[in-house]
């Protein structure tokens, strides 16, 4: 690790007036901070790392790690500034795909997942790297099954190279997406029908106190209603009647609503099943600094 970073640094130094002395240190403390969890400290030392490189292009990967950082610590809408600042800079492709890709990791984490599905889709990496590939597919997979759209999903985790890092985790997911289709399920139309008889409704979802409940006081505001008009009483009695309607319909509203929530339910405690055996969400870019280094740079 610590001959990579000097190799880095480096080439980060070369036609360049800083020195090594001012450099290294302030990398290797950045990456140390970053390895223990302290994000927002390595940041202001990545910071530091670009202030003494100025405008120099190296800096990009410097860029990436304060992106990532900004990202790890919990600040999706920060790191999206940075990667998509860092996109629009004209870094060579192989920096824009990671920059595209953390991007759209950013806003998986602040839960945009629509947005950065629609993102990922447009990205088409022309680049011949495998990781970048698998990782776009992959992450474009868990975006699409959080946005619910599993015509997405499953084609996306299926083009994750099988022999690839993230190949057995997309196996997992496709194994387990092979009973999406038959996760627990209630109908809100019908919930919604049967609730026209108070408490129905309720016991298809399965609330049974809830169903007792509402059929009781319909049946006791009904009865209220009937007696009162039955003696005369017509002002309590139209009181009454408007109390059971109001009632009557937040019996049948609950019901659907009940439905709906249910489903939803059901379909994130699956979800959360995934992310626990698979891990939803796909680190981009790699932690480790580069370590093969040419000319340029190689990630």
């Amino acid at each position: 690790m610590r001959r990579a970073l000097l190799l880095y640094c480096g080439l980060l130094l070369a036609g360049s007036p800083v020195s090594a002395q001012e450099l290294v240190p302030a990398l290797e403390f950045a990456e140390r901070l970053f390895a223990e969890g302290d994000y927002y400290r390595a940041i202001t030392e990545y910071k530091r790392v670009l202030f003494l490189l100025g405008d120099a292009p190296r800096g990009d990967w410097v860029r990436l790690r304060i992106g990532t950082a900004y990202l790890e610590g919990n600040r999706p809408e920060a790191a999206a500034r940075v990667f998509a600042s860092l996109a629009g800079r004209g870094s060579d492709e192989k920096m824009r795909g990671l920059a595209e890709l953390g991007r759209a990791r950013a806003w998986y984490r602040a839960g945009r997942h629509l947005q950065g599905m629609q993102m990922l889709e447009r990205l088409h990496l022309s680049v011949e790297n495998p990781l970048l590939l698998d990782s776009r597919n992959y992450l474009l997979g868990c975006a699409a099954l959080r946005a619910g759209h599993l015509e997405v999903a499953r084609p996306a985790f299926a083009a994750v190279r099988a022999q690839g890092a993230l190949g057995a985790r997309a196996g997992l997911v496709l194994e387990r997406l092979g009973r999406a289709g038959r996760l627990p399920e209630r109908s809100p139309l019908l919930a919604g029908l049967l609730s026209l008889v108070p408490g129905l409704g309720h016991f298809y979802l399965g609330q049974v106190e809830v169903g007792i409940t509402a059929l009781l006081w319909n049946g006791l505001f009904g009865w209220a209603s009937y007696d009162s008009f039955r003696r005369g009483q017509r002002g309590a009695g139209g009181v009454l009647l408007v109390l059971e309607m109001f009632w009557y319909a937040g019996t049948v509203y609950g019901a659907v609503a009940g439905a709906h929530r249910f489903n939803r339910d059901a379909r994130l405690n699956f979800l959360e099943e995934l992310d626990a055996a698979a891990g939803l969400d796909v680190e981009v870019p790699p932690r480790a600094p580069p370590l093969e280094l040419g000319l340029r740079g190689r990630f």
